[in-house]
C-alpha cells in the first residue's frame, strides 16, 4: 500500500504541474479560455489523486471519509471544467450546458463538504464478490444524495461526449479528444462503480487519467503551434501588403505632387499674368510722347499698384511655402495683439472710420507661442477684417480663456461688422489662392490656419452675409508636446518651389 500511495502522490504532482502551467499561460496571455478550463480540470484531478493517496493509507473509516470527500471534491471540479474545456476546444459558446455543469458542481461541492455524501458511522459493506486480492480500503458507504449527484454528473459527461462525436468527423482534434477523454471517463465511471457497490478493487482513475491529460496537453500545444504558424504567415502577408502599400503611396504622392505642381503653376501663372498684362499696357501707354501728364501720372500709379501686388503675391507665397516650426517663448498677449493691429492698420487701405475695440482682460497675461509667426497670423486676420469694411465699421478684438479638447486654451477673437460671407465663400475661405478681392492673393487665411495648427491650435470661422465675420484663433495656453500634422500635397510642393 505504501507503493500505491507513493505512485498516486506522484500523479498528483504531475496533475498539479499541468494545472499551474496552464493557469500561468492563461494569466499571461489573457486569452484562450481552453487553457483556463484545462488548468481547472488538472486541478480537480490533482485533488482526486491526493484523496486516493490518503485513501490508501487510511487506518479507520473516519480517515477514509476525509479521503473520499477530497476525491469527490476533485471530481466535481474536474467534471465542470471538462465540459467547459470541450466547448472551448470545439469553438462553441458557453451555453446553458456549461453553466448548468458549473452550478451542479458547486452544489455537489457544498453538499460533499457538508457531509451529505458520506456517513463515517456507516462503513461500506464487505466484499461480497469474492475478490480475494482486493485492497482493504477504509471507506464509508455512499449516501443517496451522493449517488444521485454522481449519476447526474455522468449525464453531463455524456452530453459533452455527444458533442465530441458530432464534431469528430470534421475536426481531428475532436477525434483525439474523444479517444483520450474516454480513458478517464471510463476510469471515473469504474471507480464510481466501486464506491457505489461492495466490490473491493484497485481504483484506476488517477492512473489512466494521466494518459488523457498528456494527450489533451498535446492537443493544446499543437493548436498553439498551428496558431503561431498562422500568425507568422499572416505577419508575412501583412509585411508584403505594407510594402505594396508604401510603394503605392509613393506613386500616389508623386502623382499628387505633379498635380500640385500643375495646380500651383496654373494659379501662379494666372495671378502673375494679370498684373504683367496691366504693367505691359501701362508701359505701352507711357511710350506715347503725346500722352497728357495726367494720364502719365495715372499710368505710373497703376505701375506702382501692380508692382506692389506682385510683391505681395511673392511675399505671401514665400510665407505659405516656408516650413512652420514655432519657437515658443512667453509673450505678453496685450502687446502682441496691439502691435498686430497697428501693423494691419498701417498696411491696410481701409478708411480711418474703422473703430477698434480691444479687450484683453478676459485671458492670460502671457502666452507661450512663436511671436513672429503669431503676429503674422494676427496681422493677416486684422487686415482681412479691415478690408471687409470699406465704408467703415467696428473691429472688436477680445481674448478669452477657453478649452481645446481637454486642455486649457486661449481664444483670440476678431469680429468685424463688414458684409460677411455666404455659405459658398465661407466653405472655401481657407483654400489657398481663393479670394473675392481683386488685390488679394487668397493666402491670408491659409497661412493663418497653418500657423495655428503648428502651435497645436485651430482656426474657427463664423460668418453670415450682411452680419459680419468672426475669426477665432484658439491656441493652447501652455507648451504642449504637439507634433504638427503632415502638410498637404500642396503645402509640400509649395515648400519645394520656394
Amino acid at each position: 500500500m505504501k507503493t500505491l500511495a507513493a505512485v498516486t502522490i506522484a500523479w498528483a504532482g504531475v496533475y498539479g504541474a499541468f494545472a499551474i502551467f496552464y493557469a500561468l499561460l492563461y494569466a499571461r496571455r489573457r486569452s484562450g479560455r481552453e487553457n483556463l478550463a484545462f488548468a481547472g480540470l488538472s486541478a480537480g484531478l490533482t485533488m482526486f489523486a491526493l484523496g486516493a493517496s490518503l485513501n490508501t493509507t487510511a487506518t479507520d473509516v473516519a480517515e477514509g471519509t476525509h479521503a473520499c470527500i477530497v476525491q469527490w471534491c476533485g471530481i466535481a471540479i474536474a467534471i465542470a471544467c471538462w465540459v467547459d474545456f470541450v466547448h472551448h476546444m470545439l469553438g462553441l459558446p458557453a451555453r446553458r450546458l456549461v453553466r448548468a455543469a458549473y452550478a451542479w458542481s458547486l452544489l455537489g461541492l457544498a453538499a460533499n463538504v457538508a457531509g451529505l455524501f458520506f456517513d463515517p458511522d456507516q462503513p461500506a459493506p464487505p466484499d461480497t464478490w469474492g475478490l480475494a486480492a482486493a485492497p482493504s480500503y477504509m471507506e464509508p458507504a455512499v449516501q443517496p444524495p451522493g449517488a444521485i449527484w454522481a449519476l447526474t454528473s455522468i449525464g453531463f459527461l455524456a452530453q459533452a461526449v455527444f458533442l465530441l462525436v458530432r464534431h469528430a468527423r470534421r475536426d481531428p482534434d475532436a477525434r483525439i479528444l474523444l479517444a483520450t477523454s474516454a480513458l478517464w471517463i471510463l476510469g471515473g465511471c469504474y471507480d464510481l462503480f466501486l464506491q457505489l457497490t461492495s466490490v473491493k478493487s484497485f481504483y484506476v482513475l488517477e492512473h489512466v487519467g494521466i494518459v488523457a491529460n498528456v494527450s489533451m496537453s498535446w492537443i493544446l500545444v499543437g493548436r498553439f503551434v498551428r496558431t503561431s504558424e498562422a500568425l507568422e504567415a499572416r505577419t508575412r502577408e501583412l509585411n508584403a501588403s505594407y510594402q505594396d502599400l508604401q510603394q503605392t503611396q509613393a506613386e500616389l504622392l508623386a502623382k499628387e505632387q505633379l498635380a500640385a505642381v500643375g495646380e500651383l503653376s496654373a494659379v501662379i501663372a494666372h495671378e502673375v499674368r494679370n498684373p504683367l498684362a496691366i504693367i505691359k499696357n501701362a508701359v505701352s501707354g507711357l511710350r506715347r510722347r503725346e500722352l497728357p501728364e495726367a494720364d502719365r501720372a495715372t499710368l505710373h500709379g497703376i505701375l506702382d499698384e501692380e508692382a506692389e501686388r506682385l510683391n505681395r503675391l511673392v511675399t505671401d507665397l514665400l510665407a505659405f511655402a516656408r516650413p512652420v516650426t514655432p519657437q515658443r517663448r512667453e509673450v505678453p498677449v496685450a502687446e502682441l495683439v496691439s502691435r498686430a493691429i497697428e501693423l494691419a492698420r498701417a498696411g491696410s487701405r481701409s478708411p480711418a472710420e474703422v473703430q477698434v475695440e480691444l479687450d484683453v482682460d478676459g485671458g492670460p497675461a502671457t502666452l507661450a507661442c512663436d511671436p513672429d509667426l503669431l503676429r503674422q497670423a494676427l496681422v493677416n486676420v486684422a487686415e482681412n477684417a479691415l478690408e471687409a469694411m470699406p465704408r467703415g465699421g467696428t473691429l472688436s478684438v477680445r481674448v478669452e480663456n477657453v478649452t481645446l479638447g481637454d486642455e486649457p486654451a486661449v481664444a483670440l477673437i476678431f469680429r468685424d461688422s463688414g458684409e460677411g460671407m455666404d455659405a459658398t465663400v465661407r466653405s472655401k475661405a481657407r483654400d489657398p489662392f481663393f479670394t473675392t478681392r481683386p488685390s488679394g492673393t487668397g493666402l491670408g487665411l491659409a497661412i493663418v490656419d497653418r500657423i495655428a495648427r503648428a502651435h497645436g491650435g485651430s482656426v474657427e470661422l463664423e460668418s453670415r452675409h450682411g452680419v459680419g465675420t468672426t475669426v477665432s484663433l484658439v491656441l493652447p495656453d501652455r507648451r504642449l508636446s504637439y507634433e504638427p500634422p503632415a502638410p498637404r500635397a500642396l503645402d509640400q510642393m509649395a515648400a519645394s518651389t520656394s
